[in-house]
């Protein structure tokens, strides 16, 4: 397979700079180097230039809901309840609100975990809550981590795999359309690339 030297070059620059840190985390995990590496690709890569430091995203709709709930109007956002929001100012929502490091985590997974969300956007620390978030999903949805990429991908960035058994609906739309078949190319260039 023949692929742009644009996306090339992507790749190598996620193994040049985010490649150690995924090195380190793959032999305590069945999630894939490759399925890492290539969710830092479509996550991250724009950023990903000189180093590790990657911005956080402010999503205005999760901040909402998390005011939501803070503010009793809603009863729970995920997993996170207004019991664990209290005494949360909204500079704090906007943190939950918030994606953050390689893989763009969702600022609220550190709250339910009871993690410093510092360590979000460390790049010796992320992986370890990527891989423990994927875990969480793989086991939510039923999903195999060492092949069910496509599903892990839409699930990563909808919060839901395609067909989500839990409903009748077709779940799972990515808002851009490439971003699965993105994923599934750029494993197979890390699959191909030297350090």
């Amino acid at each position: 397979m023949v692929f742009a030297e644009q996306e090339l070059d992507l790749m190598r620059r996620v193994r040049r700079l985010a490649g150690p840190h995924i090195e380190a985390i793959a032999p305590v995990t069945s999630v894939p180097a490759a399925f890492l590496a290539a969710l830092t690709a479509n996550e991250s890569g724009a950023w990903l230039i000189r180093n590790t430091v990657i911005p956080p995203r402010f999503e205005p709709a999760v901040y909402r809901a998390l005011q939501a709930v803070r503010d009793g109007v809603r009863e729970h956002y995920g997993q996170v309840t207004r019991k664990m929001l209290l005494g949360c100012l909204d500079v704090d929502l906007s943190r939950y609100g918030s994606s953050w490091g390689l893989t763009q985590i969702m600022g609220w997974h550190a709250l339910r975990w009871g993690a410093d969300l510092s360590k979000l956007n460390r790049a010796e620390r992320h992986y370890i809550f990527t891989v423990r978030l994927l875990v969480e999903n793989a086991s939510d949805f039923g999903l195999d981590l060492t092949r069910d990429f496509e599903e892990m991908a839409r699930v990563w960035n909808t919060g839901r795999p395609a067909d989500d058994p839990r409903t009748e609906r077709i779940e799972g739309k990515t808002h851009d359309p490439e971003y699965v078949p993105n994923l599934l190319r750029r494993m197979e260039i890390w699959r191909g690339t030297n350090s």
